[in-house]
């Protein structure tokens, strides 16, 4: 019986993995240190949230996932930017990319560059490099005052 029932705990917290992957704060996606990153996800896994950009005043209302880039090296060769492209798996969906530098729970503050650029497009953003320091990397499946979109899509980042 005992058996039967740490079988049942733990298909339950398989299934419910996949909630918890890398959609809160405190567990973003890190960029690893090779100099090329490949992520997919697909934003129809999680659940939709409200987005506040404070720099902008857009507010998002969609499904988003958290990357994360630190750069702890103090004036070293090894803190370079990188330059990220953000690829929709198909032509009607439309994505937004933001790059941040802080966030209290879900605004975000701080933010050097973002990309939105409508249905079916690639979207380019580059995440600062040369200093120490935290930047976040938010991709959202929909954009201000539309329907909610989401979907799959590649996200690659590249060291230069």
């Amino acid at each position: 019986m005992r058996a039967n029932y740490l079988g049942v705990l733990l298909l339950c917290g398989l299934m419910f993995s996949g909630w918890a992957h890398s959609q809160t704060w405190a567990v973003p996606l890190d960029f690893n240190t090779s100099p090329t990153y490949v992520s997919q996800e697909n934003t129809c896994n999680f659940q939709p949230q409200q987005l506040v950009i404070a720099d902008t005043g857009d507010t998002i209302f969609a499904p988003f996932l958290v990357y994360r880039v630190t750069d702890r090296n103090v004036s070293s060769r090894l803190n370079r930017p990188w330059s990220v492209q953000l690829l929709p798996q198909f032509g009607y969906l439309d994505f937004s990319i933001w790059v941040c530098d802080n966030h209290v729970g879900n605004t975000l503050f701080n933010c050097s560059d973002a990309s939105d650029n409508g249905p079916g497009m690639v979207n380019n953003v580059t995440v600062p490099g040369f200093y120490p320091g935290t930047h976040y990397i938010v991709v959202a499946g929909n954009v201000d005052g539309q329907v909610q979109n989401c979907g799959p899509y590649t996200l690659v980042a590249t060291k230069h």
